[in-house]
Parts: structure tokens; sequence; C-alpha cells
């Protein structure tokens, strides 16, 4: 994480990678294989243990997947094939 955003996120494997936000955490599914990745809302749902219980509301799911796309299109370039919690949104 750096000074200008509120998050950090890494891709430890190739089939997804890990979004963090403070001291929470959480995996998202994502296939880096594919020839052009594809994000799914619905792949944003939990946080890791301890904050598995912890709901996450849409609007702070649509950020997340925001964020997440922002970072794999703009920052490392990728062309991603998104589902999106509200159609047309990209």
């Amino acid at each position: 994480m750096n000074d200008n955003q509120a998050y950090k996120i890494s891709i430890p494997h190739y089939y997804s990678l890990e979004y963090t936000e403070n001291t929470h955490t959480m995996t998202v599914d994502i296939d880096f294989r594919d020839k052009t990745p594809h994000l799914y809302y619905e792949s944003i749902h939990k946080w890791i243990s301890p904050y598995e219980e912890e709901s996450i509301p849409d609007q702070k799911r649509e950020e997340i997947f925001n964020n997440i796309y922002m970072y794999l299109t703009k920052d490392r370039g990728f062309s991603v094939e998104c589902r999106p919690a509200k159609p047309n949104t990209y």
C-alpha cells in the first residue's frame, strides 16, 4: 500500500489475486492462465479469517470490483472480461 491508495493487490498464484484493505484480506478467483482473464462481481464475497463473518455491503463490493479492474487494466495491462453487478458498468 502506498500513500495514494488504501488498498493493496497482489497476484500470488495464477488462479487468484489477493485484495487487502488495512487488516482485511480477501482472495478473488481469477484465472490468469486464460488469454483474457474474467473478473466476476460474485467472486468478491468475503474476507479471510478472522473477518469472514463480516458482511460486505454492495457499495463496498462495487468499490473493490472497480479497484481490481483498474489495477488489472491500467497498472498491469491486462485485457479483462468483466461481469459487474450492474449491466453496462464497463
